[in-house]
């Protein structure tokens, strides 16, 4: 998976507006935790690219 840290953060809304039309405790909880990991890989791969931690 070869993404740019804006395209991981764009899958992330992306995700987060699913979100907002399904229902179901398990299934919300579960987009936004994937909502929540794509934002965190965007922040390290774009922590690697500039050189910072």
């Amino acid at each position: 998976m070869n993404k740019t840290p804006e395209q991981m953060r764009a899958q992330a809304r992306e995700y987060r507006e699913l979100h907002r039309h399904l229902t179901g405790t398990v299934l919300s909880e579960a987009i936004e935790q994937v909502a929540l990991a794509l934002d965190r890989s965007a922040n390290a791969l774009e922590a690697e690219l500039t050189g910072t931690d």
